[in-house]
């Protein structure tokens, strides 16, 4: 009684959802509640065992017609009409489990092994519906093998296989009780093992649908999250290759100007060349200068970009005179360009518009985009400025080059922070990777954004654009700066 309570306390919890995910799974109605989930379900399902089903039901047909053997052996004269049935019976069977195997998934795959069942075991009944008594009365132990033998099948739906048993079990009646006549307490006692049998392999098939959605299920979610940590995996060799490359840049680019300032500073500070007046000193002072100014840089560029990313880079709004500030931008780079043969293209001049945006950051952006541009333009190449209007109004400010250009499977990467397109160890082209990544965030601080189009050997063009929130007319910009609003 104990095992009893137990067994049945346990199923009230499946019926509950207790023992299951009830979530995803109908207990009841052994089905997952998302129509797609049991879509996909039945495909995988039907795929897994297709084949060893097909063969595991032609073995049972062959058993099946090897029986008839113990026809003519238990029934001499009068086993011609029953081993009839058994063969039609069998040439049935073939014909529906060859359709389920050629047609079951697209048609309802657990449909065709019903109707095998429903075949072989009516054929039975209709033997002993036929057979002379009493010997009737033992033929409907081969029922018991076909419900046993078809509810073991994976593919057998629970209620497919329940209708058909209880159908079995109501024309089995009408055959011993109406149709052909036995006794009744050998149909009793035949009916007191055709129920048990049949409920205890019910009972297998409903547990193995079950666990097979439950197994289906964590399946499932097994395999998306181990898409989900390669993918973090990927992305955390990615984040550790940057880094590596990070540190690589910037133990150059923070070494070199530290040497300068510790090696000129300590040679004055030893006055090896004399007293302080020297004029040798005068040129290590801009080596110091120029050297502080440059780790101010790169620490102020770290500095940005760590608070663009934590969302607090501070916009502080001005009208900027677009024109006076290309200007500037222009003749601050122009010795950059000239060292390097680049040909800088003249800043247009009286832009209908202006802007309303942080100048200091707006110069920033500017200066790292036409920066980038002569960096990488070889000998004899432009740089050019042009400001078009986009669908929306908003001001849109390209930077084109006929340099390098980048490569289309580079393009995404080039505005991550720290990412350099080549080696660290064997680059060309000094810097640290930060200069139009923090241009874009500054240009998403604007509500804008900045995005490159490129061809290897052809150029690149950097195109930040700005909402039309902030274009403002240049005349009103200039008469709001004068009044220094």
């Amino acid at each position: 009684m104990a095992f009893l309570s137990k067994r049945l306390s346990f199923l009230m919890a499946v019926l509950r959802g207790e023992r299951f995910d009830a979530k995803e799974i109908d207990p009841l109605l052994l089905r997952f509640r998302d129509p797609l989930t049991e879509s996909a379900f039945g495909e995988v399902h039907f795929r897994e065992h297709a084949l060893s089903t097909l063969i595991y039901t032609f073995l049972g047909l062959a058993v099946y017609l090897t029986f008839g053997v113990l026809d003519f052996a238990y029934l001499g004269e009068d086993a011609a009409p029953i081993f009839t049935i058994r063969l039609v019976v069998s040439l049935a069977m073939f014909a529906f489990i060859s359709a389920w195997f050629l047609f079951g998934s697209r048609i309802g795959y657990h449909l065709m092994p019903a109707i095998a069942m429903a075949v072989a075991g009516g054929g039975i009944i209709f033997m002993t519906m036929v057979m002379p008594s009493p010997k009737n009365e033992t033929y409907y132990a081969g029922i018991l093998l076909v419900i046993a033998f078809f509810c073991n099948m994976p593919l057998l739906r629970f209620y497919q296989a329940s209708a058909v048993t209880a159908a079995l079990v109501a024309v089995y009646t009408l055959s011993a009780l109406v149709i052909n006549p036995i006794p009744i307490s050998i149909w009793a006692n035949n009916i007191f093992f055709f129920v048990s049998m049949a409920l205890w392999c019910l009972w297998t098939n409903y547990w193995h649908q079950l666990y097979a959605r439950q197994d289906f299920s964590h399946t499932r979610k097994l395999r998306a999250e181990s898409a989900k940590n390669s993918a973090l995996f990927h992305e955390a060799e990615a984040a550790n290759r940057a880094k590596s490359d990070f540190l690589a840049v910037m133990s150059h680019e923070l070494r070199t100007p530290l040497n300068a300032i510790l090696g000129f500073s300590d040679i004055m500070k030893q006055k090896i060349h004399g007293p302080l007046g020297s004029d040798n000193y005068e040129e290590y002072l801009d080596h110091i200068h120029g050297s502080g100014s440059h780790l101010l840089h790169l620490i102020n560029d770290i500095l940005d970009l760590s608070k663009a990313d934590a969302g607090k880079l501070e916009v502080s709004d001005t009208p900027i005179d677009l024109t006076s500030l290309l200007q500037a931008i222009r003749e601050m780079l122009k010795p950059l360009a000239d060292s390097n043969k680049v040909t800088l293209v003249p800043i247009p001049l009286n832009l209908p518009v202006g802007l309303k945006a942080d100048e200091r950051l707006v110069r920033q952006v500017l200066l790292n985009l036409l920066s980038n541009a002569i960096k990488f333009t070889p000998e004899h190449g432009t740089v050019a400025v042009s400001f078009t209007r986009d669908d929306e109004g908003g001001l849109v400010i390209a930077v084109s080059d006929t340099g390098i250009g980048i490569s289309e499977d580079d393009l995404p990467r080039i505005l991550e922070p720290f990412v350099q397109v080549e080696s660290s160890m064997a680059r060309k082209y000094d810097g640290t990777g930060l200069g139009l990544p923090l241009a874009r965030k500054m240009m998403q601080a604007h509500g804008g954004d900045l995005v490159l189009e490129s061809e290897v050997g052809k150029g690149t063009t950097a195109i930040a654009t700005f909402p039309v929130s902030r274009v403002i007319e240049e005349g009103v910009a200039r008469a709001l700066a004068a009044a220094g609003e």
